[in-house]
Order: C-alpha cells, then structure tokens, then sequence
C-alpha cells in the first residue's frame, strides 16, 4: 500500500511540477479597463475572452505581460494595447486610449 502512495504521490508530483514551473516563468500583470463613455466598447484579450466593456464600467483582469488587447472598429479587430509590467495595478481608460489613437 505505501508503495502504491508513493508511486501516485510520485506521479502527481511529475505532472504538477512542469506547470508551476511555467506559471512562474510568465509575470502576471493585473489592471483595470474602464469605459467611462456611454457606449459598449467591444474588446478582445488574447487567450482570455472577447468583453464588451459595458458603458461606465470597470472590468478587472490579471493576464501575462506580453498580452495583446483588440478593439473592434467596423468588423475588424485592431490591436491597441500590448500589456506591460508598468500597467500593473493601473486603471485603463479604455474610451480615451481609443480617441488618442484615432480609432474612437
């Protein structure tokens, strides 16, 4: 009995280890993207979801430094905001980011 625990405690230990070694690897930032205009704002995060950012919202998110976000403009998805360790603990204006980049 005690061999068989040890070669289970054994497994798990082999496929639990390489991936708390590769979420150690990739620094999470974690922000909030806020919508301070009185309109939707479709967004899409790479390899978490595609929100719409509800009006006067705020919406909080942790993903991997690196992380590219989209917005919609007329059917098509463009790429606006790359997330960096800076941003951590920041709030986004989503609705302003857009106007000083022409898309809004």
């Amino acid at each position: 009995m005690r061999s068989v625990l040890f070669s289970l405690a054994l497994l798990a230990g082999v496929i639990v280890a390489p991936n708390a070694v590769h979420a150690q690897d990739s620094k999470s930032v974690s922000l909030t993207l806020h919508n301070g205009s009185a309109v939707s704002i479709p967004l899409k995060i790479e390899k978490v979801m595609n929100p719409n950012l509800s009006p006067f919202s705020n919406s909080a998110v942790t993903v991997a430094e690196g992380t590219r976000i989209w917005y919609r403009k007329e059917n098509k998805w463009v790429d606006f905001l790359v997330v960096t360790a800076d941003l951590n603990g920041t709030v986004v204006e989503v609705d302003e980011l857009l106007k000083e980049k022409g898309l809004k």
